[in-house]
This record gives structure tokens, sequence and C-alpha cells, in this order.
């Protein structure tokens, strides 16, 4: 009768067991460590696609926003159906959709940006930084490209005037039409200087992007 072989360090048998339940834990580290590894990944994948989504708000509210401030430099005002004091036919230019200018006062109107800053008129010491500008519009709408699903750009808008430059050869009366209401200047005697910041979101609200750019707009009347 032979019998089983027995080294001296036990039954074999319990070693391909150890053997066997090793592997298997490194085989769960490894499969632990890949799905922690993807996971990392789709989280950085989600936070990409917010920042791009939030800095496309932040880049589509204010090119909305540029037109508009040409628009009411040039008609030193607003339109009445905004609250200002200047004919809608005169205006003859679409309030865009989904935009909203700030209103102030009592009855609430919307501020000339061309005559002053809110920023200044709140504290007279106030120094220029793009970070601490205060909201002057905002602008939200729904947008579908194609058959796809809808998009929601969401952005706050500041404008703030920087300067009035004149033309070389520009008479010191153009100033006063620059500031001044209701005053003619010669067409394209200067240019008014704004810049224009924009904070956009993305849809889900989690993610912000900061954009700005200085405006410059020629002075046409």
């Amino acid at each position: 009768m032979t019998r089983p072989y027995r080294s001296r360090f036990g039954d074999p048998r319990g070693f391909a067991l150890v053997t066997a339940l090793i592997l298997l834990a490194v085989l769960t580290l490894v499969g632990l460590m890949a799905i922690r590894g993807t996971g990392l990944e789709m989280r950085m994948s989600a936070n990409t696609s917010m920042r791009t989504e939030a800095f496309d708000s932040s880049e589509t509210s204010r090119l909305v926003l540029g037109p508009l401030v040409d628009v009411h430099v040039f008609n030193r005002g607003w339109p009445v159906a905004i609250g200002g004091d200047v004919a809608d036919s005169i205006f003859d230019y679409p309030m865009p959709t989904g935009l909203s200018v700030t209103k102030v006062g009592s009855p609430a109107k919307p501020r000339d940006w061309y005559l002053s800053n809110t920023e200044r008129d709140n504290d007279a010491n106030y120094v220029f930084y793009p970070d601490t500008l205060v909201a002057d519009a905002a602008y939200k709408r729904d947008i579908t490209v194609s058959s796809a699903s809808a998009v929601t750009v969401a952005g706050s808008l500041a404008v703030y005037k920087l300067r009035t430059a004149l033309n070389p050869g520009a008479g010191s009366a153009m100033v006063a039409g620059y500031e001044g209401t209701g005053k003619a200047a010669a067409a394209s005697g200067g240019n008014i200087f704004f810049y224009i910041r924009s904070q956009g979101q993305d849809p889900g609200q989690e993610s912000d992007a900061v954009t700005g750019a200085v405006f410059r707009d020629v002075i046409r009347n």
C-alpha cells in the first residue's frame, strides 16, 4: 500500500489552496484598481464637458450682448418696451430672446451704460477690477441644434465703460455729445471702450466659466 507523499512542510494540497487565494486576492485588487481608474476617467470627462459647456455659455452670452451695446449707445437710451425713453420704432433693434437688462430706481428703468458705471455710482473710490463688476444683464435660452437635445445657455453679464477716446482732429464739442444726451457730434469722431464680462454656467450649474473682452463702439452720431 502506497502512502501519499508528504513533505516536511506539510500537505502540498494546502499550498495549492494558499496560492489560489493569493492569486484571487491579486486579481481582486487589479479589478478594483481598474474600476477606480474608470470611475476617475468618467469624472474627468464629465468635468471637462461641464467646463466646455460653461465656457460656451459665457462666450455666447457676451456675443449676444455686443450688438445691443452699440445700438444702445447710438440711440442714447433704451426702448420703451423695456422701460426706457426711446420710442420702439426709433430704437429699431429687437431685444435678443432670453436677454434681460438690469433695472434700477423707482420706477425701475434700465441704466444707461454709456453715461456711468454701477460700480462707481456705488463707490466713488472704486478701482476697476473684472472680478468685482456688478451684473448689468442676464441671458438664458434653450438652444437646439439639428435633432440634438436642447442645451441651456445661461450667463450673467457686466458692462463697464472704460473711457471715451477722440480720434485725431476731433473737436472738443464731440465730448459733450458722447457724454451728454441729445447732443450730436461728427460721424466716427471717436470711440467708447467698454469691458464686457460674462460668467456662464453649465446646464447643471456645477461649473462656471468667466470670459471678458474689450468692446470698441464707434460713435456715429
